[in-house]
């Protein structure tokens, strides 16, 4: 069984490339990464729907449960939160509602990682 898909990697690219396809990132001044803050803070229907698709692609041949594959959709992003952090403390005041909302954010990785699951299964008949 090969693993294609990294749905870590899949949802920072779910919701980074809106905003970059819509030249909307903000330049920021406390922050280490200005895109992916533009993309959070910019969060639009066609990332919640990346997220879906990340799961999707994650969940046809992965080894891992599929909530595991949806709750890995936005496993970076709390990552990078803490590092932002770390350089500038005074940039995430509210950091446990922000992280509320990352794990609000898991829930179409997770619907698309079984959606994935079950098309998969269809699909290579394991």
């Amino acid at each position: 069984m090969f693993y294609l898909f990294p749905p870590a990697v899949l949802g920072f690219a779910a919701v980074i490339l809106p905003v970059i396809l819509r030249h909307q990132i903000f330049p920021y001044r406390d922050t280490l990464f200005p895109v992916l803050r533009s993309g959070v803070e910019k969060l639009s229907l066609l990332s919640v729907i990346g997220l879906f698709l990340a799961g999707l692609l994650a969940g046809i041949k992965s080894p891992f449960r599929p909530s595991v594959n949806g709750l890995l959709t936005m496993s970076l992003f709390p990552v990078i939160a803490i590092a932002d952090m770390i350089f500038y403390p005074t940039s995430h005041n509210l950091w446990p509602l922000e992280f509320v909302v990352y794990l609000l954010l898991t829930i179409p990785g997770i619907i698309g990682a079984y959606t994935g699951r079950f098309l998969g299964g269809k699909i290579f008949k394991e």
